[in-house]
Formats: C-alpha cells, structure tokens, sequence
C-alpha cells in the first residue's frame, strides 16, 4: 500500500489516485506472483481467444489491471481492454479508456499502450495526462502529447506541456524535448530539451531560479544549474545578469573522499560596468581526517579587490570585516599529546588601517601540549609549548617560544572536587626591527586552586523534576612582572564573560600575562524533567574579587587597572511552556552600580510554521540594538514574514524587510522588500527579492531562502 500524505489546509489530496488499497487478495497471499483473473463474465476459446466484461480485475502480486471489458488473443499472446481501465502497482497508477498490453505472465514486467491516459507517480507524487502512453519495459514510460505536473488532481497550476515527454524511472527522471512550461494556463518559458527528477535521488537540473532589484547592481537574474557529476563529487553553477554590472558567474564544487571533504566556490564578473575591471573572490574549505589522530584543514580565500564583500554581499556581518583569515591546520591528537602546525595570514580589507596595526602572519606557528598521569593519584603533570614565527610588512617582527610546564592535582567526590595546580610560564624572543633588546624574555609563575560542588533535591510536589545547586569557587595568583619591553605580537583583551572570569589570564595571546590576585566564585542552578532529560531552568550567577591592584597593560592602555572586584554575570536560559523560551544574559557594573552589558532574547513557537522572535542588546559606550523578527501564516495559504533590527544608539534601522508567502502543495512564490546598512559608515541599500518554487521541477534554493533563515530564528524556508 502506498500512501501520500499532505496537509489538509493545502487541498493536497492524491488519495484517489494513488490508493492502491484495491488491491484485494480474496484469499491469496499478496506476494503470490501467479495470474488471477476476475469478471462477472467470460467467455473461454483457445482457438478464437477469450472475452470477459463486467467488474474486471486481473491481479498477480501487488499489481493489477481494472477495466470494464477484456478480451484476450492467443495468436499474439496480446489482452486488450476498453472502458474504465486502470493499472495499479505499488510505485505507478495508469488510467485511460483502452489499452493492449503484452507479457501477461507478470504484471510487473508488463509492456503495452494506453490511450487518452493518465499516469500518477505517487511516491514523487506527479501525475501526467497524455494522448497516448507506451510502457515498453517496466521502468520507461513514454508520454505523447503531455501534461506533465505535480500538482495534486483538480490543479493544474503549472504544467510542462511537451508532445514528448519519456519517464525513466530506473535513473529516475524525465525528458521532455520541445517543452512549454505553463503557469496558471500561461506559457512563462519554453525549452527545447529538459530533465526533471521523478524521484529524491540526485540528479543534475536547475535549481530555483532567483531576482531582484538592488541600488548597487539594478535588476538581477540568476539561474542554479546542479550537476550531479559522481556520488562523492557534485557542482552547482549560477550564471547571472547583473543590469547595472554584466554578467557574472557562481559556482560552488564540493567533493567526498574516503577522508576528505571540502568546497571550492568562485565568483567572477568580467569588465564590471561601474568599477570598469574583473572581479572575483574564490575560496577554498578543507578537511582531510588520515585517521583518528591526524587532521588536516584549510580555509583559504582570495579575492580581486578590497570592496568585492561591500559590493555584492547581502548583510551588514557579510560586507564589513575588517580582515580575512586565511589559514592551513594539520594536527594531532590522542590522549595524552596535542599537536597544531598552523600557517595563517590575512587579507586587510579596511584601507584605513595603517600597516603598523595589521595582524602578524603566522609562518608557522607550532603548538605542543602533553598530558601525563601519574597513575591514579589524581597528579598530572603537562608540558605545554608553542613557536611562532610573526612577519609583517613594517614594524618589529620575529618569533616568539612559550613554554609552560604546570602540575596539578585533582581531588574528587562524587559531590565535591578540589584541584590546586601550579605552573611556570617561560617566554622568550627574538625579534627584528627594534631599537630594544633583540632577545627579550619572560618567567613568571602561575599558581591557582578550583573547588567545586555538586548538590541535588527533587523539585516540586510532582517529584517529576530535580534541582542541581553547582557552587565553584577559584583563587588565581599570578606575580607581577614588568613586560613594557616585550613586543606584543598577537595578544588582546577579550570581553569579560563566564570563560575570562575563571581564567588564569586576562589577556589572549602570550605576549602579555596579567598579574593578578584574584578570587572568582559562580553559582549555576539547574532544573531538570527527569521524564525527558531537559533542562527546565538553568541559572548562572558569577562576580570576581581583586585582592590587589593590576599594573600590566597592553601599549594602548593609558592606565593600571584599580577596580576591587570584577562585572557581576547572570546568565539565565528557560523554556516558559511548550511554546516560550527565554535567555538572558547580563553584566553589572558593580563599581559603578550600571549596566556594563545586556543581551535578551525571548522566542514564541507554537509549532513549527510559526515564530516571533525579540532580541535586546547593550553594551555600555557602544551599541544598544533592538531585533523583532516573524514568520506568521495569516490566512490559507498565506504567510507573511518579516524583520526590524534597529539601533538605539544612533537611532538608525540597521536591517528591515518584510514578504509575503504563498503556498501550495505544488508550487511557492515568496515577495520580499528589504532595507539594510551595508558598510560601517551607514550607507544603506534598498532591495526588493522574488521566488518562485515549483515542487519536483525546481528545488529550493536563491538568496531569498539564505537570509530569511538567517534574519528568523527558527524559519525553516523548506
């Protein structure tokens, strides 16, 4: 039995073509592959041939022939025919007024011609209406004078209409030549040949079809074809029309080996009309795994000139980096050593930074770090080491040795556990271009102590649920050490968060290790549905003491760092019902008693086609942003969608759009307008999108699904 199912609300019913429950065994077994023949009447020769009529079924198997009259001929072995007629099998439904077929020892393997037939392919489903189908072999059917559409029976929405159209579905998929596609009875395109899928497996086609309209490039067109070269290797290609530029091309190969995988895309856009030169970027992604120890990975990007991203991406976060990594990892891990050999450089696309403030290039950069266990001591002692060599252009450069042997102890209960460790961090230089020393060093020592508990009740009178109460305290003391002297090749101060505030440094990198005297102390709380295994609250609370003033600074600090006790951290993330969930994340300032930074984000979803999203975010002397995102259907059929990303502080609209949807169970046509800032300086760009979806013909795909789901949390576009 083969069974289609669609939602209700789209008139999405295929039932009376693809029941296939009229297969009635009358007592045989359904796999049993001899002929059985039924009908009201019957009248048996040998010699003249045989004729029945009346309720006629002819079954063998899971297949079977209806039809009003029959009549048999033995001198070609041939059965014709006439009235309602119908073959059903398990993945095909033909119907017509009369037909002849041959091979009638299996229904299965049966060949023959229909005419003024229909034809329904219900696993895809698709159906085709024809003057006349031929069935030479039980996986080609050849339509004449067709209408070929997925659209369920009563719709005929769009329609590739074709005086030939053959369905392959051993290879799964159809030609047509000489083919008109037809939307809502209009001709929108015509082409002389075409392949479509009739089935879910992999096969080279176009893809959705996307435009637009921008104040960058004017109207544009852009038209995927998919090409199914190998199993493991495939490649989308995107020609398109840019009317204020020319043309351009995309395209995107992606590959699969026994242990590697990876994509290489490209856009290139020859004599660009208003730059009036060749443009592109390509980029390369990498992964090879040799096995379960050694990785190799790369992430290499190249480009023609530093306004391409500003030019052509879609988004503020797209257009606006400052830089691009480009880098090639290969490392090692087991469990007692890790091992990172890392060559990176970037491309500065910012043509207001000076040479003297771009980052360093690693050629290369070495990371070792051993682990060794000392039985079941809970002692461990480690080694960990790292050389880089830092080039740039202008300024000091050199190579940099970081060496830190550390030795810790790990005492634990099942409630509680204890870890003191103790460390000595070595650093030594040898640099170029400086008016220093050339060989500057460091040593300082590290010594740190971490408890922490874990204590848990049941939770509310149901005994359903269990709270977790998750004290952790730590005491971090680092020696200061005068590092004026030291270059500071890739070091920084990140922002503070849970991570910065049990960690031994305040600063990334080894060029600067801030001396501290410090006391941190979090308390996390969880409540937890033991039926599920979800969290139902999870709570987090963190605040840091200094016992001691700060004086070591990176060249751009202008003073030491006074304040007696760090931000106050809550986090906080809870589902609220089935269909609320909440996070907030927030940051006291608890010196001067305001907020440093905040972050909200509250999620309506009652099921799966509808979201509202609101999203806050602060930070202090910065920005303060505001985000309200939907996907809501209005009516049948009917949706609409759309965002506000607005700043406060500067009291501009960072990104807004909205669309409307409409969908059938055949076909899809999303309208959207949009506004957003494309650059640092608050340029803006007004755009307006258009898709149209046509189920089994195209798949989805185009700009308009990529920052829809992107701009919607929880929009699925498919």
């Amino acid at each position: 039995m083969v069974q289609v199912s669609q939602a209700a609300d789209l008139s999405c019913d295929w039932s009376s073509v693809t029941d296939i429950d009229s297969l009635e065994s009358d007592g045989d077994a359904i796999d049993d592959q001899r002929l059985h023949l039924y009908a009201d009447q019957a009248s048996l020769s040998d010699t003249e041939g045989s004729l029945m009529s009346g309720n006629i079924r002819f079954r063998s198997g899971e297949s079977q022939i209806e039809a009003d009259e029959l009549f048999f001929d033995p001198a070609d072995g041939s059965i014709d025919v006439r009235g309602d007629v119908r073959l059903v099998t398990p993945n095909m439904s033909i119907s017509g007024s009369e037909a002849t077929f041959y091979n009638q020892q299996n229904l299965e393997d049966l060949s023959g011609n229909f005419l003024t037939a229909e034809v329904t392919l219900p696993e895809l489903p698709a159906r085709s209406r024809a003057g006349r189908i031929s069935n030479p072999d039980k996986n080609t059917l050849v339509l004449e004078d067709v209408t070929y559409t997925t659209c369920p029976p009563g719709s005929n929405d769009w329609a590739l209409v074709a005086p030939n159209i053959t369905l392959d579905r051993a290879q799964g998929y159809g030609v047509g030549r000489h083919v008109w596609l037809k939307f809502m009875k209009v001709p929108i395109l015509y082409t002389p040949y075409i392949t479509f899928p009739i089935d879910d497996r992999r096969r080279s086609g176009f893809l959705t079809s996307d435009f637009g309209s921008d104040d960058r490039s004017g109207f544009e067109f852009g038209q995927p074809y998919y090409w199914n070269l190998a199993p493991n290797y495939d490649l989308v290609t995107i020609p398109r029309y840019l009317e204020k530029r020319g043309a351009k091309l995309d395209s995107t190969f992606r590959y699969l080996t026994g242990r590697s995988h990876g994509e290489f895309s490209s856009e290139y856009l020859p004599d660009d009309r208003i730059a009036e030169r060749d443009r592109g970027i390509a980029r390369w992604v990498h992964t090879t795994q040799w096995s379960r120890n050694w990785r190799l990975q790369a992430d290499v990007t190249e480009l023609t000139d530093n306004d391409y991203l500003q030019d052509f991406s879609g988004s503020l976060v797209d257009s606006s980096p400052t830089h691009i990594d480009r880098q090639v990892n290969l490392s090692y891990r087991n469990q007692y050593v890790q091992m990172r050999t890392r060559v990176q450089d970037f491309i500065t696309l910012d043509d207001s930074i000076p040479d003297s403030e771009q980052p360093y290039e690693r050629l290369p950069q070495i990371e070792l770090r051993t682990r060794l266990p000392i039985g079941r001591s809970g002692f461990e002692v480690g080694l960990d080491q790292e050389w880089v060599q830092f080039d740039r252009s202008t300024g000091i450069t050199g190579s940099r040795w970081d060496l830190t042997p550390w030795m810790r102890w790990r005492y634990a209960k099942p409630s509680w556990s204890l870890t003191p460790e103790i460390s000595l961090r070595h650093t030594n230089y040898s640099v170029d271009n400086t008016t220093g020393d050339d060989h500057p060093t460091r040593t300082v020592p590290i010594f740190s102590i971490d408890g922490e508990l874990f204590l848990e009740r049941p939770f509310g009178k149901s005994g359903r649920f269990r709270q977790t109460l998750e004290p952790r305290i730590r005491y971090t003391h680092i020696p200061f050490r005068d590092q004026n002297d030291l270059p500071v090749f890739d070091s920084g101060a990140p922002d503070f968060n849970f991570v910065q505030l049990f960690a031994d440094n305040r600063f990334t990198g080894a060029d600067r290790i801030g001396d501290t005297d410090k006391l941190s102390v979090a308390l996390s709380s969880r409540v937890i549905n033991q039926d599920t295994g979800k969290n139902m609250l999870t709570a987090t609370l963190g605040h840091a003491w200094f016992l001691s003033d700060r004086t070591v600074g990176l060249p751009t600090a202008t003073s030491g760092f006074s304040d007696d006790q760090s931000n106050l951290i809550a986090e906080i993330q809870v589902p609220i019902g089935n269909r609320w969930s909440g996070e907030l994340e927030h940051q006291w300032n608890t010196e001067e008693d305001r907020t440093a930074k905040s972050a909200i984000k509250l999620q309506y979803r009652p099921d799966e086609k509808r979201v509202m999203n609101f999203g806050y975010r602060f930070r202090e002397d910065d920005l303060e942003q505001t985000d309200l995102s939907f996907a809501w259907p209005v009516a049948d059929r009917w949706s609409v969608v759309g965002r506000w990303n607005y700043s406060l502080r500067e009291e501009a609209t960072l990104e807004r759009f909205a669309g409307l949807e409409y969908q059938t169970c055949c076909w899809k046509f999303r309208l959207v307008g949009r506004k957003f800032v494309t650059d640092t300086e608050g340029r803006t760009e007004d755009a307006i999108f258009a898709q149209l979806e046509l189920n089994g013909l195209f798949s989805v795909g185009g700009h308009v699904s990529n920052f829809l789901e992107r701009g919607v949390l929880g929009y699925e576009t498919d």
